[in-house]
This record gives C-alpha cells, sequence and structure tokens, in this order.
C-alpha cells in the first residue's frame, strides 16, 4: 500500500500508463508466475490510492497499454474491471485510451469485447476528437483522444478545434520526437504544443518526462512495476492538480518491485573470496538484482557459482560476466608479441619489477591489466 498522505488542492487527477498487466516476467524463472500476480495487483493499488479521500482524485486517465497485450485472460480482464468500476461506484471519472500493445483494431482486443461494459469513456476513435466532456471542480473539462490504429490515424494530427470553454486535456498513447518504426503513434513536439492543451496525457515511453507544451504541460508517467533489467519500472504515481490557472503536476512515490543492475569491478579486489562478500552485502530479500562484472582483473569469479553460492539473498539474482581477464600465462605471451600492445606489456612488467613497496607494485599491475582491456579483448584463459 502508498504511505498515507494528503493531495494538496481539490480537484486532481490522477495520470497512469504502461501498465502492461498479464505481463509473463518470465526471465525470473521459477517465480515469474508469482511475480506476474503481484505486478498485476498494481492495479488494485493505484484504484486504492485513487479511491481515498484525503487524495480528492476526481477522474483517472489512462494513457495506454493497460494491458501487455491485445487479448489479457479473461479472468485479469475481470479484475480490471472490477478495480475500474470501484472507481464509478466512488465518483471518479475513468478515461482509458488504448495503446500499441493492447491495441483496439485488433478483432479479439479487450477493448472490442468488452466495449458495452468498459468502466468510463472508453476512446475508440483512431482520430483525435472529443470524446467527452466532464464536470470536474465545478467547470468543464474537454478530454481528447484517439485509439493509434495504423492507416487511420492521421499524421500529423490535425489541429483540435477550440469548440467550447473549460480545460482540454489530451490522452494519447504516442512517442513524442522519438521517430522509429514501432507500431504507434508518433508525434514531433511542435505538432503535440499546437494542439493547445493544458494537460497532455501520454503513455508509450516508459521513462518519466514532463515539460511545457504550448501554453500547458506534457507528461510520461513512466513505468511501475518493472519488465525486465532493461525495463526497471520504479516510477511515481502523477498527479494533476485543476484548482489554479494553469495545471500543477506533483510525482507521488508508490511501491514497486525493486530491480537493479550493478556493477563490480572485480580488478578491485584481491581475491575471489573479496567479490563474494562484497556482494553478500547487498543482501536483499525483496531485492531482483543483476550484477554486472566488469574491469581488468587476474582472476574473475565464476558466474554460475556466485549465482548459485548467494542467489538465495535475493528475491532473484543473477550475474552477467563482462569482466577482461588477464592472467599471468597470457601477460608473459602478450608481451612477447612484437606490437604496441606488446611494448606496452614489457614497459610495464620492467616499472612492476623496479616498484619499491607492494603498494606501488600492486597499483602498476592494475594499470597494466587495464591498459590490456583498452586495447580490445582477445578471448580469455
Amino acid at each position: 500500500m502508498s504511505e498515507r498522505l494528503t493531495i494538496d488542492g481539490e480537484c486532481n487527477l490522477l495520470h497512469v500508463a504502461d501498465l502492461h498487466l498479464g505481463r509473463g516476467h518470465g526471465y525470473l524463472g521459477p517465480r515469474s508466475a508469482e511475480r506476474r500476480v503481484e505486478a498485476d495487483g498494481v492495479i488494485d493499488r493505484i484504484v486504492d490510492f485513487a479511491v481515498d479521500a484525503g487524495h480528492r482524485i476526481r477522474a483517472v486517465l489512462i494513457a495506454g497499454d493497460l494491458f501487455d497485450t491485445p487479448n489479457p485472460p479473461e479472468e485479469l480482464t475481470g479484475r480490471v474491471i472490477a478495480a475500474l468500476t470501484r472507481l464509478e461506484d466512488a465518483g471518479i471519472h475513468v478515461v482509458t485510451v488504448p495503446g500499441n500493445h493492447d491495441e483496439y483494431s485488433y478483432p479479439d482486443s479487450v477493448y472490442r469485447r468488452y466495449e458495452g461494459r468498459w468502466p468510463g469513456v472508453l476512446i475508440t476513435s483512431p482520430e483525435p476528437a472529443l470524446s467527452a466532456v466532464l464536470e470536474l471542480g465545478g467547470r468543464p473539462c474537454r478530454f481528447y483522444g484517439f485509439a493509434y490504429t495504423a492507416g487511420l490515424t492521421p499524421t500529423p494530427l490535425f489541429p483540435i478545434p477550440d469548440d467550447g470553454e473549460g480545460r482540454r486535456i489530451g490522452v494519447f498513447h504516442a512517442s513524442v520526437d522519438m521517430p522509429g518504426a514501432d507500431r504507434s503513434a508518433h508525434l514531433t513536439g511542435a505538432e503535440l504544443a499546437s494542439l493547445g492543451l493544458d494537460y497532455a496525457a501520454l503513455g508509450h515511453i516508459h521513462k518519466p518526462g514532463r515539460w511545457a507544451s504550448g501554453a500547458g504541460i506534457a507528461c510520461y508517467p513512466g513505468l511501475i512495476e518493472g519488465r525486465g533489467f532493461d525495463d526497471i519500472g520504479g516510477s511515481p504515481l502523477v498527479v494533476v492538480n485543476l484548482d489554479g490557472a494553469s495545471p500543477r503536476v506533483t510525482a507521488v512515490p508508490f511501491p514497486s518491485r525493486k530491480i537493479e543492475v550493478r556493477e563490480v569491478d572485480v580488478g578491485t579486489f584481491e581475491s575471489r573470496e573479496a567479490v563474494e562478500e562484497h556482494i553478500r552485502a547487498m543482501a536483499d530479500d525483496q531485492l531482483v538484482l543483476r550484477v554486472r562484472l566488469a574491469g581488468a582483473a587476474r582472476l574473475s569469479p565464476d558466474p554460475d557459482f556466485l549465482q548459485s553460492l548467494l542467489g538465495g539473498l535475493f528475491y532473484h539474482f543473477e550475474v552477467e560476466d563482462r569482466a577482461s581477464v588477464f592472467g599471468d600465462t597470457a601477460i608473459t605471451a602478450i608481451g612477447g608479441e612484437e606490437t604496441i600492445r606488446g611494448l606496452f606489456v614489457r614497459k610495464m612488467l620492467e616499472k612492476i619489477e623496479a616498484a619499491g613497496d607492494a603498494v606501488a607494485r600492486n597499483a602498476l599491475d592494475r594499470a597494466l591489466r587495464i591498459g590490456l582491456e583498452a586495447f580490445g579483448s582477445w578471448g580469455r584463459p
């Protein structure tokens, strides 16, 4: 559960996107099913936050990729509809736009199958249009959006007409100033600014971002529950206050499973046992951790042995070996080369031999291995 707190203002929107409910989390092996249940529970925790009277949430905006696939399991779909119905029962509006993972255009799309009973406003038009006018905080709020459909969604988006008073809110699943070939809408910052929105609730990009867009604000809330080591999540909730002349955006820390990649320079340790103890000190049974072995060393720990030895200290633990290993035999062989690399080794070995104490010799030995790493990899003994 989120920490109990009071959000300033009387009229707040909650903006979320990219929950990717139903994702398999197969990288976690035997814990993948457990993790999927946990990650899917984020929808209930978000609703718990929204219905808390102290947060004064008047509407929840879901800016795409609520699901990881267009046809999630029936059980999950029922759970999500029940959660969103709790918002409606609490007097909180819901506005949902499909994303590219759960695109509306698929014949078996969850939004086509449940369109008649989807809570709140479900945006299905492939073209940007006025989707709803909701009374929030005693003033009208006009919501614009589109469900991206390849071949039908216009590029660039045509201007949205100035068709009435009140706040103008866009709910779009799209990339901004990030052209690419992925199956999604692409906008430029200038196009988005030209739409004249007070707030653009965006989805699709998993890293949080916020910037001025024309006279308004555009925002990506980011990914809450991570999908893996390349997409670690941990983003906050985004609360948008509509009380004043301009929207105010607050990032609210929100609990999620911590996923981290930590680099360990094995060249700074005197022994494999020292590396093991260093990683052991990171122990956290709630942490999903990948240790990346890096640097230049005489001996590198065995990744499989490390995983077997220390795996029980973490929720999930794995080792990625990117260290460069330069054993004494390999260094002697390189020193015999008639190359710049060989000359470098011979000069460094001379310096090590002439060093006056162990500290200096160790420093020079490390410099030798780092230098060899800079020449490039030639395999490991």
